[in-house]
C-alpha cells in the first residue's frame, strides 16, 4: 500500500501542513523508488485542498528538509559530480518543478490578500541541515516575499552553512539566506 504520513492541523485561522517527503518514494514493503516525485498526487491534492480553506489566514508548511537551499542547477550539478552527495536528490531544490509548484501555490494564496483585502501569511519551516537559517523567498512578479525558517539543530552539533547566500530558484523566484552561524541553535 501507498505510505501516507503527511498530516495537517488547524488552530483557529492558522493552518499547519506537515509534508511527507518519503512516502511516495517507498512502499509498505520498504522498496524504494528514488525517482518518484517528492509528494504523491494524493498529497498534492490534500495540500491544495488545505490552501482552499477560506478560514485560514496563516499557513505554515513544514518539511524535513529546507525548501530553499542552493539554486536548483547547483544542487543537480553537485549530485552529478559527487556521487556521495546523492542524498540531495531528496531535497526540494533538486526537485525544482515541485519546489516551483509549491511556491506558486503559496504566493497565489498570499496574493489573494491583494484582491479581497484579507491579510494572509505563509511560512516555510524546514530542518535537517544542522544550522539555523532565516531565508527570504521573493516573487519577482508580485513583489511579495515569504520567509523560510530552518530550525535545526535542536540537539545535534551545529554545522556551518554551505549554500550561497543568494540566488535564483527560477526566473520568477529568488532567495537570500541569513545563517545564524556555527555557535547558535534555532528552535523556531
Amino acid at each position: 500500500e501507498e505510505v501516507e504520513e503527511w498530516h495537517s492541523h488547524v488552530y483557529g485561522n492558522i493552518g499547519i501542513f506537515m509534508c511527507d517527503l518519503r512516502g511516495n518514494r517507498i512502499n509498505g514493503s520498504g522498496v524504494q523508488s528514488s525517482d518518484n516525485s517528492l509528494l504523491s498526487a494524493k498529497q498534492w491534492s490534500d495540500l491544495e485542498t488545505f490552501f482552499a480553506n477560506p478560514e485560514l489566514k496563516v499557513i505554515i508548511i513544514c518539511s524535513e528538509t529546507p525548501f530553499i537551499g542552493d539554486e536548483p542547477e547547483v544542487v543537480k550539478k553537485t549530485v552529478a559530480d559527487i556521487p556521495s552527495l546523492a542524498f540531495l536528490r531528496d531535497h526540494w531544490p533538486y526537485n525544482e518543478d515541485e519546489l516551483v509548484r509549491l511556491l506558486d501555490l503559496c504566493f497565489a494564496w498570499k496574493n489573494k490578500s491583494e484582491v479581497d483585502d484579507i491579510p494572509r501569511e505563509a511560512l516555510l519551516i524546514g530542518g535537517d541541515i544542522h544550522c539555523g537559517v532565516t531565508s527570504i523567498v521573493r516573487d519577482n512578479e508580485t513583489g511579495m516575499q515569504i520567509t523560510q525558517l530552518t530550525t535545526s539543530p535542536v540537539t545535534n552539533h551545529v554545522c556551518g552553512f554551505f549554500c550561497k547566500l543568494s540566488g535564483n530558484i527560477s526566473q520568477r523566484y529568488n532567495f537570500s539566506h541569513l545563517p545564524l552561524g556555527d555557535k547558535f541553535r534555532n528552535y523556531a
